[in-house]
């Protein structure tokens, strides 16, 4: 018995890897846009908690330092707000601005201020139009 074989069109074959192929690459540069992007945004977000940590250091060196003072000295860069209270303003090697205020409270100081301020600038990489 004879049986007779349909020979496999290459044609359709091909033309369907192709698409396939097209479809992987398309993938695989999308998948590498996010990982760039991601990789970006972590490293933002490193470097604002090393500031925050920073400033977390920087604001516990001064309060130990108010709490080692004698009585009727102030650490450097801080100033008396009148009512007993004392205040300062560090500034820290990022350009972050610390704002500090404590009062006494029993044999110690109790902060009644923690303020961390980070100078903004606009981001100008982008061509936007204006509305002109």
């Amino acid at each position: 018995m004879e049986t007779s074989h349909r020979p496999v069109r290459s044609g359709a074959l091909t033309l369907l890897f192709t698409v396939v192929l097209l479809c992987l690459a398309v993938l695989a540069v999308l998948s590498l846009a996010t990982a760039r992007a991601d990789e970006a945004l972590a490293q933002k977000s490193l470097d604002r908690l090393a500031q925050e940590a920073a400033a977390e250091q920087a604001g516990q060196e001064w309060l130990a330092a108010l709490d080692a003072a004698d009585p009727g000295t102030l650490p450097a860069d801080t100033v008396s707000t009148g009512d007993g209270g004392v205040q300062a303003e560090l500034t820290l090697e990022s350009g972050d601005t610390l704002r500090l205020a404590a009062e006494p409270a029993g044999e110690g100081w109790r902060i009644t201020r923690w303020q961390l301020t980070a100078p903004w600038e606009p981001d100008t990489s982008l061509d936007v139009w204006t509305g002109q």
